[in-house]
């Protein structure tokens, strides 16, 4: 039984009713899976949220009735990835730069991908030359216009523009999936993985883009059967 964890645990779901038993970080309630999976041991410092806090105790905390944000709309969509969603709100609200964090305490920490000494989440997200280089490679020519290394513009840009049906899809996903894939890539050089080249991390967003397009069954769907099409149309 225990060799077959693996594929049995696809199949748990914890059921919340007032939440008092079913803990927010550990147990698997939430559709992208076990949270703590998703944010790393450091998300329970980022969100302020204690790993043994139970979803009765959060609930408030996460839900509280507020007027909806204008950027809500580029992280939570129908065709979007729940973890690159989580961690692309976690950006949104500034809780991913250990820099920032650091500062906090007195500390200085620096850019793990070119050096800069002052590791913010704008630079990041674009301001840093490997970030950037990632995010023109893969965003391609989805946003209508050159890409821009400024965060508060990116985000305006995709909050404002009006873009088109299926190129809006494309370019929240392509945008999550490069703050998901940047982060990963971040934690991994922090844990002394071998770094990858940003050409590298572009293959594997474009890979991530396509196969959850192919996931979605666009093509059964009138509006989004040229879906793929879109894609490879803005990335030639």
């Amino acid at each position: 039984m225990l060799k077959m964890r693996t594929l049995a645990k696809q199949f748990l779901r914890m059921e919340i009713h007032n939440g008092q038993s079913t803990r927010f970080w550990t147990d698997i309630w939430h559709p992208s899976g076990r949270l703590i999976e998703v944010a790393g041991e450091s998300g329970t410092q980022k969100l302020g949220i204690s790993r043994s806090a139970l979803v009765c105790e959060t609930w408030k905390q996460i839900r509280v009735n507020r007027p909806i944000k204008p950027w809500s709309k580029v992280i939570w969509f129908s065709l979007g990835v729940p973890r690159f969603a989580f961690i692309t709100w976690l950006a949104v609200d500034n809780r991913l730069s250990t820099g920032d964090r650091m500062r906090t305490w007195g500390q200085v920490q620096g850019c793990l991908f070119c050096g800069e000494p002052n590791e913010t989440r704008d630079h990041l997200f674009f301001a840093c030359p490997y970030t950037y280089t990632l995010w023109t490679e893969v965003v391609g020519t989805l946003l209508g216009r050159p890409p821009d290394p400024d965060w508060v513009s990116t985000l305006e840009h995709l909050t404002t523009h009006s873009f088109s049906y299926l190129g809006y899809i494309l370019l929240r996903l392509v945008f999550q999936a490069t703050i998901y894939t940047i982060w990963r890539e971040m934690n991994d050089r922090r844990h002394l993985k071998k770094p990858r080249q940003h050409h590298q991390l572009a293959n594997i967003i474009d890979k991530t883009v396509r196969n959850r397009l192919l996931a979605t069954r666009y093509w059964e769907k009138q509006r989004m059967r040229k879906l793929m099409q879109e894609w490879y149309r803005t990335h030639t």
